[in-house]
Formats: C-alpha cells, sequence, structure tokens
C-alpha cells in the first residue's frame, strides 16, 4: 500500500514539474527572423526639425563680373608709342573718356527790386548745359604736339586731351582759365566751362580704351615650318 502510495506521488510531483516548465517556455520572448530584403523606414519624431536641402549661397550686390579682354584702359604715351612704333594708325582706335563730363554756359545779370521796402538784389541764371557721360565713346579729329583733340560728336566739334609735363603718362582732359578743378573749353561755336560730375577736378578725365582692341591684330606670328634634305 505504501508502495503505491508512493508511485502515486510521484507521478503528481513529475506532472507539477512539467506544467510549471510548459508555463515559463509560453512566457518567454517571441522572436522574429529579420528581413531579407528592406528594413522599414526609420520614422522621425514629431518634433524633429525637418531636413532640408543646403542653401545656395547667394550675394545680392553681385554683378556679371566683366571679362579681362573687355575691360577698359588708360590709353598711355607709352601705349602711343607702340602702336606709332608698330605703324599702327591710332585714328582707327575707339576711345572712351572715363568720368562724366558737364560742360555748361550760363548766362547771369544782377536784378534789383523792392520788397517789403527794402532792396533786394536777386542773382539769376540761365544756364544751357552738355553731359559727357563717362564711357561716352569718341574718335580723333587731329594729332596736336602736346595730345589729341577726340570728337565725341560731328559738327567739327572735339575737345582736347594733352600729353605734356603736367601729364606725362596719361591723355587728361584740358582747358583754359582754371578755377576750383573747371576750366574753360570752345565748343559748339562758344566758351563753356567743364567740370567733373564724378572726380574732383575735369583734369583726373582721361582717355581710355578697351584691353581687346589693343590686344587685337598687333602680334604677327610666323611660324616655321622648318626644313628637311632632299
Amino acid at each position: 500500500m505504501k508502495k503505491i502510495s508512493r508511485i502515486v506521488l510521484f507521478v503528481c510531483v513529475v506532472a507539477l514539474v512539467s506544467c510549471v516548465s510548459s508555463k515559463k517556455t509560453d512566457n518567454g520572448p517571441i522572436k522574429f527572423a529579420m528581413p531579407t530584403t528592406t528594413t522599414a523606414p526609420t520614422v522621425a519624431p514629431i518634433n524633429a526639425p525637418i531636413a532640408t536641402a543646403p542653401a545656395i549661397a547667394q550675394n545680392n550686390n553681385c554683378c556679371p563680373q566683366q571679362d579681362d579682354k573687355d575691360s577698359m584702359i588708360p590709353f598711355t604715351r607709352e601705349l602711343y608709342n607702340r602702336l606709332r612704333n608698330n605703324n599702327q594708325d591710332i585714328r582707327k582706335l575707339q576711345f572712351f573718356i572715363d568720368q562724366n563730363v558737364i560742360l555748361s554756359r550760363g548766362l547771369s545779370q544782377d536784378k534789383l527790386y523792392i520788397d517789403n521796402g527794402k532792396v533786394v538784389n536777386q542773382y539769376g541764371v540761365n544756364e544751357n548745359k552738355i553731359e559727357l557721360p563717362a564711357l561716352t565713346p569718341g574718335v580723333i579729329e587731329a594729332i596736336d604736339p602736346d595730345g589729341l583733340r577726340v570728337a565725341f560728336e560731328g559738327g567739327g566739334n572735339n575737345l582736347k586731351f594733352i600729353n605734356n609735363k603736367y601729364s606725362p603718362e596719361f591723355f587728361i582732359f584740358s582747358g583754359t582759365n582754371w578755377e576750383n578743378g573747371t576750366a574753360e573749353v570752345p565748343y559748339r561755336g562758344t566758351t563753356y566751362r567743364a567740370s567733373c560730375a564724378t572726380c574732383g577736378s575735369v583734369s583726373e578725365a582721361r582717355l581710355v580704351v578697351r584691353q581687346k582692341d589693343i590686344m587685337a591684330g598687333n602680334v604677327n606670328v610666323n611660324i616655321i615650318g622648318g626644313k628637311t634634305l632632299r
């Protein structure tokens, strides 16, 4: 009888252990097989900043750069001599003025009148102006020993640019009766006073040329083909 009880007790213990082991196995973590082709996309947090393409740096003050061959260079005495030594006619060269020059002619008169019992002197001016903007094209009409006479319009009107002891390097605007950076010049059959709107004195206005015009056609290259035995 005791033997039977021991067998029954043993069977119960084995059954209890099997039940506990089965429950531990069921509560274990479930393992998923990793995908072999694609991976799930990563979702950014709601508050995460949105990635954008890098911005292109811009400079609002930037302008298209001028080609070096189209840039203006001063017409100097050295350049003048080089062209003459190469038998080049500078009358065929396009010239420009590098400053904004204004020619003005004024007819002034004093006027006296009585206002509220007082004598008032009113200075009235009737003025005629001719504007010569910077980089206005011109051509040589005459070559003087001390400079060039350049016409910026027809009708036999020209302005003189000197190259002498006062300006040994450049060809600068010239005139007479200088006063506060202005000078008198003959123009259109009368006398005008020339002033510079973009510089301190009209004598700073110079003749300039396009660099590409100087570079073109001044160099002749002769390539030697060689000589072989016959």
